[in-house]
């Protein structure tokens, strides 16, 4: 589960970044640079929601 959440925040990292170079050079690559934040901070979203869920499930 650890994997996946980091997984999920690097994308998110890599959209964020995609998203930025492209708004500042007014450039589009497959989506428009609010595709990208927007991907972004759904997979952000997402791996907070794991990382809680599998904190809420785990018994100690």
């Amino acid at each position: 589960m650890d994997k996946l959440c980091w997984l999920l925040i690097g994308l998110a990292a890599l959209a964020y970044v995609i998203g930025a170079v492209l708004a500042f050079t007014h450039g589009a690559f497959v989506l428009a640079p609010v595709g990208f934040w927007r991907g972004a901070i759904g997979l952000l979203v997402f791996a907070i929601a794991l990382r809680v869920m599998g904190g809420a499930v785990t018994v100690k």
